[in-house]
C-alpha cells in the first residue's frame, strides 16, 4: 500500500469514528432517559424493583466518592498540612504535586485541514 492509500484509509477511519460517536452519545442520553422513567416509576410504587421477562431491575442506592474542585482540593491539603506544622505549606503542597507528575513525550499525528 503507499502512503496516499493510507491517508485515505485513515481520513475514511476517522469519519467513520466521529459518526458512530455521535450515534453512540444520542443511545447514551435515550439510554439515561429511560433508567429516569424506569427509576422513578419504581420509586413511586414503593417497591424494591420490578420483573421483566426473565430480568430484575432493581434500585440499589450506593454511596460512592466524588471528586471535589481543585480550589477545594488544595484547601484541604493546605489544612493538613499545617496541623503538622510545616513551614511554608504552600512551597511544601507545589513540591508534592509535582512529585506525583510524570512527563512523557509522544508523538502524535496531527491531521490539519489545509486552506
Amino acid at each position: 500500500m503507499s502512503i496516499q492509500d493510507d491517508i485515505k484509509t485513515l481520513t475514511e477511519i476517522n469519519k467513520e469514528i466521529t459518526h458512530l460517536s455521535k450515534q453512540l452519545n444520542k443511545l447514551r442520553k435515550d439510554a439515561k432517559e429511560i433508567n429516569g422513567r424506569i427509576t422513578a416509576y419504581i420509586t413511586a410504587k414503593e417497591q424494591v424493583g420490578v420483573k421483566y421477562e426473565g430480568n430484575a431491575f432493581i434500585l440499589d442506592k450506593k454511596t460512592r466518592p466524588i471528586s471535589k474542585p481543585k480550589k477545594t482540593k488544595e484547601e484541604g491539603y493546605m489544612q493538613v498540612i499545617e496541623q503538622y506544622g510545616i513551614e511554608n505549606p504552600k512551597v511544601f503542597l507545589e513540591e508534592l504535586m509535582k512529585a506525583g507528575q510524570v512527563e512523557k513525550e509522544v508523538t502524535k499525528l496531527k491531521i490539519q485541514k489545509i486552506k
